[in-house]
């Protein structure tokens, strides 16, 4: 385990996984990791969207314009 320790000191690792070095060139170990990396992106993506979507729970001002 010595020798994986030294030949990844000075690399930069993977961004999903962390545990192995990037690819050159990429921000990923592998396609695996570039895959799940999209799918969480994804995800997090549909649920920021829904939250902006959503109506806030009460109204906001009063139904028939101001009080007089």
């Amino acid at each position: 385990m010595a020798s994986f320790t030294k030949s990844s000191v000075g690399q930069s690792m993977c961004e999903n996984c962390g545990v192995q070095p990037k690819f050159s060139g990429f921000d990923y170990c592998g396609k695996t990791c570039g895959a799940e990396a999209d799918k969480k992106k994804r995800a997090s993506r549909r649920t920021s969207t829904l939250r902006a979507a959503r109506p806030a729970a009460g109204p906001t001002s009063p139904p028939y314009g101001s009080p007089s």
